[in-house]
């Protein structure tokens, strides 16, 4: 297993970490297909009756690493959108709840990897917010099926259309987390929620999981199919690749 994601046991709760606090848990190629191996793996084990997604280093994760994105052709691209699309499946079919404890930031690919999650827990200071429409990018991971669901038509245009970022207050207003708690006590609280579901009759819990699922699985299909085609397109103008650089450059600029 890649020192990039940590797996670890406590009873019957998995906790898995990303772990590149250096870049916010920015996820490379390597980082993500590391994170899928670690689910699949968690999704194996029949020790464990729930699991928590979180990063090292007091961020959830930044979504992409544009810095190896901006650096891709189109065969790259499809290859990053189909890595990110197949921790969305695989947290979905994952026969445990998954609950995502956010700290930070949960920005684009992050925050729909998060929307894949069973439940979700943040601290007061996480942000959310959605920048792909002002890099010429989309969302990709599902997430037009999901998110309205789960935060309402309206809101998820909001969120997706004016890239605007969002607190923790409002996640929670709108139902995007299922508790806000003080500043650095997300995985904690979600460690709690997560041995508050594994004690429970594991079969009931992972068929009640199905069962949710079972409404929007269809859905959630066609929109992946969908989001790979729509994406591609996008990222064919040149435009898309010199707006990223340009965004990688301010960003680096605020560091000096």
């Amino acid at each position: 297993m890649s020192d990039l994601i940590k797996t670890e046991l406590e009873g019957a709760v998995a906790l898995v970490k990303i772990n590149r606090p250096h870049v916010r848990n920015a996820l490379n190629m390597e980082a993500l297909f590391a994170l899928r191996e670690a689910l699949d793996a968690v999704g194996r084990d029949e020790r464990v009756h729930c699991a928590v997604l979180t990063g090292e280093g007091g961020t959830f994760t930044t979504g992409d690493d544009l810095t190896e994105t901006a650096t891709l052709d189109g065969d790259g691209l499809r290859r990053l959108i189909d890595g990110f699309q197949g921790l969305t499946v695989a947290l979905r079919a994952m026969q445990q709840p998954v609950i995502a404890a956010l700290e930070g930031y949960a920005v684009g690919g992050a925050l729909e990897m998060a929307a894949a999650c069973d439940l979700r827990v943040c601290d007061e200071d996480t942000r959310f917010f959605c920048p792909e429409v002002g890099l010429g990018l989309l969302l990709s991971n599902g997430s037009s099926a999901i998110l309205p669901r789960l935060i309402g038509a309206g809101r998820t245009r909001e969120l997706m259309l004016t890239g605007r970022r969002f607190d923790a207050a409002w996640a929670e207003r709108v139902g995007f987390v299922n508790r806000v708690l003080p500043r650095g006590q997300a995985l904690t609280g979600a460690l709690e929620m997560a041995r508050e579901v594994a004690a429970n009759q594991p079969a009931a819990v992972r068929a009640t999981k199905r069962l949710l699922n079972a409404a929007e699985d269809a859905e959630v299909a066609a929109a992946l199919d969908l989001e790979v085609t729509a994406t591609l397109e996008a990222y064919a103008d040149p435009a898309v690749v010199a707006g990223m650089k340009a965004q990688l450059e301010r960003w680096a600029a605020r560091k000096r």
